[in-house]
């Protein structure tokens, strides 16, 4: 409990000077920054302090800092930005650290896509402080998770407002993500006036009061699914939902229903089902390798472009991208280092030899890497690039 008491302390000292001079950025000396420090240089984060207010269950009121943290692509720009909004932690100790989100991982994928990406770190968690819990939605049986889900939901419009006076920030290009309560909210944000400039919004895992009673079966699940209901018969923005099917607080079948619902009285969500991930599928998010194609996908509809190779030959027949078997001339090692390739984000380039030998690279410039790490084993040909195999049989 000393580091809970200590927090409150470590905002106090900053609020003053928000409170006379509004959005403040936060150096990387501050504690603020706590084990996260030193900044991603190569995503070129910063940090930031917004003064915010919110209204929570029983009309609670709360003001302070929400802690954002930006990245984006190296240049000028203006590029779309990404604003996420993380998921839900009850206990005082998981809402206690991190200090500050981050999600590199997370953030690096967006970047890689040419996007700006913003996470705050909402009011009841880390440093910002965490009593009162504003996001508190009362007893299991009559949990209400509306007030809650209308915080996240204040917040993520400053974010949005902050982002667009950004200079490097396209601001009618927003892409709105969510992750578990954070869908859920995003869920509801679909049926809300939001500013303008939001394109469409996404959704992992979305929900709310789960690991309570057991997969399936959340605290008052016909609260959360009223608020779907009332989201979809007002929603203005279409959506994409991605769920997975090993998820340990809503299982396989309940975000079918509430899609369906959704969906009923007019909610626009595309919705996809993934089979198993890891240990707890509520974690799809941090497998982006099972949901890049269908993100990818979804978001050219909207003119948001896919990273690609430079110089990639156009696509051959030979075989599809995953079937590991069909790869010619390398050994057992070749076809561990083309896994290795699969694992790989776009822009990314594999070369074979037909004196077996191989390499793959990552990046703009994949292409002309890869063949020149393969160059050493022979005269190598390009197998694949990106998500396409190239290679053609003499």
């Amino acid at each position: 409990m000393k580091q809970n008491r200590i927090r409150p302390s470590i905002v106090a000292a900053l609020v003053w000077i928000v409170c006379a001079f509004g959005v403040e950025h936060v150096n990387a000396q501050s504690p603020i920054m706590g084990d996260n420090a030193p900044l991603r240089i190569d995503l070129n984060e910063a940090v930031h302090l917004i003064p915010v207010t919110v209204t929570g269950l029983h009309g609670m009121k709360r003001s302070g800092l929400m802690i954002m943290t930006d990245y984006h692509p190296s240049g000028p720009g203006p590029f779309p930005a990404v604003i996420y909004s993380h998921g839900r932690m009850v206990s005082d100790g998981d809402r206690a650290m991190p200090l500050r989100k981050t999600e590199h991982d997370i953030a690096a994928f967006w970047v890689r896509r040419g996007f700006a990406f913003f996470i705050a770190t909402r009011l009841g968690y880390g440093a910002t402080g965490i009593e009162p819990d504003i996001e508190e939605v009362g007893g299991c049986n009559g949990a209400d998770y509306g007030p809650g889900a209308q915080v996240t939901l204040t917040q993520v419009v400053e974010a949005i407002k902050f982002a667009k006076s950004r200079t490097f920030v396209n601001p009618n290009r927003i892409v709105l993500v969510g992750n578990s309560a954070g869908g859920l909210a995003m869920i509801i944000a679909s049926g809300t006036a939001l500013p303008t400039g939001v394109v469409t919004l996404l959704n992992f895992s979305g929900g709310a009061g789960g690991g309570v009673k057991g997969a399936g079966i959340p605290c008052n699940e016909p609260n959360i699914r009223h608020l779907i209901i009332q989201a979809g018969k007002t929603a203005r923005l279409p959506m994409l939902w991605i769920y997975a099917r090993n998820d340990k607080f809503w299982g396989a079948d309940l975000p079918v229903s509430w899609h369906d619902a959704y969906a009923s009285t007019g909610g626009h969500a595309e919705f996809h089902m993934l089979p198993p991930v890891g240990n707890d599928g509520h974690a799809v998010i941090d497998y982006w390798g099972n949901w890049r194609h269908v993100a990818d996908a979804y978001l050219a509809r909207f003119g948001f472009p896919v990273p690609a190779a430079k110089g990639a030959p156009p696509p051959s027949p030979f075989a599809a991208i995953d079937d590991i078997s069909k790869i010619p001339f390398v050994g057992e090692g070749g076809r561990k280092g083309y896994r290795g390739f699969l694992g790989r984000d776009l822009p990314r380039a594999f070369a074979i030899s037909p004196t077996g030998g191989w390499a793959y690279r990552g990046g703009e410039n994949a292409v002309s890497e890869t063949l020149k790490a393969c160059s050493d084993t022979g005269a190598c040909m390009l197998y694949a690039v990106d998500d396409q195999v190239v290679w053609r049989p003499k």
